[in-house]
């Protein structure tokens, strides 16, 4: 029988094949890199290209369903060797902007994404003419735009531009604010709690939760260890009010039916945010922000699935691509025991966990 706080995804009866688990389907992460490195994150393939402003730029020429724009030449040390940004087209006009888009078309893109951020005066800001016409022309292309903006009065403008996706929770809610995403339900948030909590909260890197010794080189645990949580007073102080924010603005946009799903910057700017795992953490940095766990299964699953557009994932049901979790707890009594991994199920075949944890750790299993 079906778990009915769900009605989705927790699942009590036994199916033909396995033994009488939690199952549930696969979660999407919708805002992660695809490769990490000990400072971030760079993409698989990069290739230097002209944009449409004249200048270099890089383009992954395979993950380029999601392509930066950011604006003049004082972003591009962002994309230099070593840097995240590898796939800008710098803009400096509403003409350049449109024509960076018309690039992308033939590309098949889905997602172009955008920054309006000045990474603390590192960098200028896009205004409300540039996006208004990246947002503008990607729309009459049938293609969407995602967007790096956590200021609250840029949401706002944002919102009134018509962006489709926030690849951050904004630092910030308001009354306004909540109201204007009532005026634009299609639009969604990405929640990436887990950078700003961590700073306060990693109560999985003392002791390392085993999921982590199996999938994440010791070095880079040790770093984080000395990282996180912060211990200078002033530094967790200013933490600790940043994660409540974040907190209290999640729980009022989820609770005002704003649609959110996840994205955990796994391998993003911050480093050490150690791919598979920080899933995990980001769904119990949901629950402790007030988020009632089935709805935090829902944004994890079916709503991800559905921001970036992959019909095959996000729920079990006939037609759909066979990827799910067999659990050995309901993680609707503990959001933690989605880490209670009994078997893992990729388009119908099971995962050898045990001969992936040999080859990760050199360690077979008993």
């Amino acid at each position: 029988m079906a778990d009915k706080r769900s009605g989705l995804f927790v699942c009590w009866r036994r199916l033909s094949s396995l033994p009488a688990h939690r199952m549930r389907p696969r979660k999407v992460n919708v805002h992660g890199c695809r490769r990490i490195s000990s400072s971030g994150c760079r993409p698989a393939t990069s290739t230097a290209r002209p944009s449409s402003t004249g200048t270099q730029a890089r383009v992954d020429a395979i993950a380029a369903r999601v392509t930066i724009i950011v604006d003049t030449k004082e972003s591009m040390v962002e994309v230099r060797d070593g840097e995240q940004l590898k796939a800008a087209f710098p803009v400096t006009t509403p003409e350049g902007a449109r024509a960076s888009v018309q690039e992308l078309v033939p590309r098949r893109v889905k997602l172009i994404k955008t920054w309006v951020d000045d990474r603390g005066g590192a960098v200028k800001k896009l205004t409300p003419e540039l996006y208004g016409a990246i947002i503008d022309e990607a729309h009459r292309n049938a293609l969407r735009v995602a967007v790096h903006a956590t200021g609250l009065e840029d949401a706002k403008q944002l919102l009134r531009a018509g962006i489709d996706v926030f690849a951050h929770m904004i630092g910030d809610v308001d009354a306004e604010l909540v109201s204007l995403f009532k005026e634009h339900p299609n639009t969604a948030v990405l929640s990436a709690l887990g950078g700003p909590h961590r700073a306060v909260y990693a109560p999985w890197l003392n002791p390392v939760h085993p999921l982590i010794l199996e999938t994440v080189q010791p070095d880079q645990i040790k770093r984080l260890q000395g990282r996180f949580p912060q211990r200078n007073p002033a530094q967790l102080k200013r933490s600790t009010d940043a994660w409540d924010r974040l907190a209290r603005g999640i729980a009022r946009l989820s609770a005002a039916g704003v649609k959110i799903g996840i994205g955990t910057d796994g391998g993003g700017q911050q480093g050490d945010q150690f791919i598979g795992w920080t899933m995990h953490a980001e769904l119990e940095n949901m629950v402790m922000a007030g988020m009632p766990p089935a709805r935090v299964l829902v944004a994890a699953t079916r709503t991800s699935a559905e921001i970036l557009g992959q019909d095959d994932l996000g729920t079990v049901a006939a037609g759909k691509s066979a990827d799910f979790v067999v659990l050995d707890a309901n993680p609707l009594d503990d959001i933690t025991n989605t880490r209670r991994i009994a078997a893992v199920y990729l388009r119908g075949t099971e995962v050898d966990r045990a001969a992936l944890r040999a080859r990760w750790t050199g360690v077979t299993s008993q």
